[in-house]
C-alpha cells in the first residue's frame, strides 16, 4: 500500500505541467534556470501563448551583448520554446519569478533585478538569429597558438556546439574546453564573483599576472593579453587583445564580438563601456599551451 501511494504521488508530480525558464544574462557563469508550474505557469501562458510561431519570439536568437538579453521559456508540456524579449509585461512577470527563485535579499539578486528592470524599460535592438552549422565539431585546434592572433570570430561562432559550450574565459584564453570553463577550475577553487578571487584563480589555471593595472598598449613577446572585469557578487567577464591592437570578447553563450556596450571598438579597456560589469580587476598574459582550464 505504501509503495503504491508513493508511486501515485510521483506520477502526480511528474504530470504537473511545468515550464523551464532561463534568464540569458551571464558571461562567465551558467545562466540561472528555474521551473514554474501551477497558477504561475498558467498566468505566464496567457501572456506568451499568442506569440508562439512569431518570428520575433523565435527561441534560436540572442543579442551579443553583456548583461541581460532576454528569457528563454521552454514549456515542458507542449515542448515549445520562446525567447521572450521586448515584451515588458511578460519580462517583468518572469523577473518577479526569478526573485521568488533566488534569495531576494542578497546583493547579487538586487543587482540583477535592477539591471534587468532598466534594460526591459529601454528594450533591446540588436537581436540576431543563431544561424549555425549544427554538426558536432571536435577537432585538434582546441588550444590556440602561443602568440597574438588576428580577430577570428568564426572559429567560435560557426558551430552551435562550440558557441554554446564555451564562455568568455575560454575565448579570452584561446582555450576550448567545451565545458564553460571557470577560473580556478583546474583546482576546483572558483567560488566568488570578486576581483580578488577571479584574478587569483586565473593565475592558478596558468595565466601570468601583470603588476600594472593600466591597459597595455603593446603586445607580449609570448602569448596574448587578457583583461578581467567583474559585476561584483554577480558575474565575471574576460577580454583578449588581438593582433590589430583591439580587444574582443565572448559574452557567455553568445557570439564573439569586438565592440563594447556602446557599440564602439575597444582599444582601451579602461575607457570602454563594460556595463553592467563595473570593476576592472587587472590584466594577465595567456600562453595557451601552458594553461589548464576546466
Amino acid at each position: 500500500m505504501k509503495v503504491t501511494f508513493l508511486l501515485s504521488v510521483v506520477a502526480l508530480c511528474t504530470a504537473i505541467p511545468r515550464s523551464l525558464i532561463e534568464m540569458d544574462i551571464y558571461s562567465g557563469r551558467e545562466n540561472p534556470k528555474w521551473h514554474i508550474q501551477g497558477e504561475q505557469r498558467s498566468n505566464l501562458m496567457k501572456l506568451v501563448k499568442p506569440f508562439y510561431g512569431e518570428d520575433r519570439f523565435r527561441c534560436d536568437q540572442t543579442s551579443p551583448r553583456l548583461g541581460y538579453k532576454g528569457f528563454r521559456v521552454f514549456d515542458l508540456e507542449t515542448e515549445q520554446c520562446l525567447y521572450v524579449v521586448n515584451h515588458p509585461e511578460a519580462e517583468n512577470f518572469l523577473l518577479n519569478s526569478f526573485i521568488l527563485f533566488e534569495n531576494a535579499n542578497s546583493d547579487a539578486a538586487k543587482s540583477v533585478y535592477n539591471h534587468v528592470k532598466e534594460v526591459v524599460s529601454k528594450g533591446i535592438s540588436n537581436l540576431q538569429p543563431l544561424n549555425f552549422d549544427h554538426s558536432f565539431h571536435r577537432t585538434n585546434d582546441m588550444i590556440g597558438p602561443d602568440n597574438v592572433t588576428e580577430y577570428n570570430p568564426q572559429r567560435w561562432n560557426k558551430y552551435d556546439y562550440v558557441q554554446y559550450k564555451n564562455n568568455c574565459y575560454n575565448y579570452a584564453s584561446d582555450y576550448r574546453t567545451d565545458t564553460f570553463a571557470q577560473p580556478g577550475g583546474s583546482k576546483r577553487m572558483w567560488n566568488e564573483n570578486k576581483c580578488s578571487y577571479c584574478y587569483k584563480n586565473s593565475v592558478v589555471d596558468g595565466l601570468t599576472s601583470l603588476e600594472s593595472k593600466t591597459c597595455p598598449t603593446d603586445q607580449p613577446s609570448v602569448g596574448h593579453y587578457v583583461a578581467l572585469v567583474v559585476w561584483p557578487d554577480v558575474d565575471y567577464h574576460y577580454y583578449r587583445k588581438d593582433l590589430d591592437g583591439r580587444w574582443s570578447h565572448k559574452p557567455g553563450r553568445t557570439p564573439v564580438i569586438d565592440y563594447d556596450a556602446s557599440h564602439h571598438n575597444i582599444t582601451d579597456i579602461d575607457k570602454a563601456d563594460i556595463k553592467p560589469y563595473t570593476e576592472i580587476c587587472g590584466y594577465l598574459i595567456a600562453v595557451p599551451s601552458k594553461l589548464k582550464l576546466f
